[in-house]
């Protein structure tokens, strides 16, 4: 699960403290067999730091009042507000998942091994096993030739060429419509 940080002041309380905090009522939606909690630094809030850079693994969440915080100071008299604490066992520094035009919503979710290998927002909402398995070939052609490889809502695009995730692993490259697994040669 990916959420957002406020400010500093809040993200060196939750790194220190290993934890993380939110209004119960901004948050209707939790799913079920959550592991993992990733923090996300706005470009609003963070400027050159802003992203993913820490992830930690999810102890326990309990329901508690903001005034029983006592690692982040009370400014806005919420003190009676019933929150949702995200105990966390470790905090682990990854290597930046940078935003690309936008961030993260309030709560979004993803899977570990994405937020271990991403390099942009982008990357972390990958659909399913197919998406995820073109997303490794192009990222290799990329890196290989040197590329540069965008996702769009859609698609991909990669040196102009549009590829699109069809399912059942088939994609089409410039309307021609082939194997996922074929792709590397037609592109390389």
């Amino acid at each position: 699960m990916l959420v957002n940080v406020k400010d500093e002041e809040h993200l060196k309380a939750y790194v220190k403290n290993k934890f993380y905090h939110i209004p119960a009522s901004r948050l209707s939606n939790l799913r079920l067999g959550v592991a993992y909690l990733a923090f996300y630094e706005s470009k609003k809030s963070f400027s050159e730091g802003s992203g993913i850079n820490f992830y930690g693994k999810l102890k326990e969440v309990k329901r508690y009042k903001r005034y029983m915080c006592s690692e982040i100071p009370i400014k806005r008299g919420n003190e009676d507000e019933e929150y949702l604490r995200f105990e966390l066992e470790e905090l682990t520094k990854i290597n930046n998942i940078k935003p690309v035009e936008y961030g993260t919503q309030l709560i979004t979710y993803t899977t570990l091994y994405l937020l271990e290998n991403a390099g942009n927002i982008h990357e972390l909402k990958l659909k399913n096993r197919d998406e995820i398995e073109l997303y490794k070939i192009l990222k290799k052609i990329s890196k290989e030739k040197g590329l540069k490889l965008l996702r769009k809502t859609d698609c991909y695009v990669l040196d102009g060429r549009v590829i699109e995730m069809l399912g059942h692993g088939e994609v089409r490259v410039d309307g021609r419509i082939g194997e996922a697994g074929e792709i590397e040669d037609e592109l390389v």
